[in-house]
């Protein structure tokens, strides 16, 4: 796909599509950390590096893989963080 034909997903799609998903995206994050607080806020900081890189979603079909890699990423950020603190 050429970049004159490639379309980008606009932030209304985006919420559309976020909207639609939300539950499947709080599970996932929920199935990493195992913990509700901690899994709405993974979800908080993906939703927010998503929607500040929205012009790398290549393909809008895709929006769901697209974010759940991000969503891993920010998992994996966040237990990353906890292992350096000390209780």
């Amino acid at each position: 796909m050429d970049l004159l034909t490639r379309r980008k997903i606009t932030r209304d799609e985006f919420a559309d599509r976020w909207a639609a998903s939300r539950e499947k995206f709080y599970r996932f994050a929920y199935c990493y950390v195992k913990n509700e607080n901690d899994a709405l806020e993974i979800l908080s900081e993906a939703t927010y590096r998503a929607f500040c890189a929205l012009d790398s979603l290549r393909r809008p079909e895709y929006f769901d893989t697209w974010m759940c890699r991000i969503l891993i990423r920010c998992a994996c950020d966040f237990l990353r963080q906890q292992r350096r603190c000390v209780p």
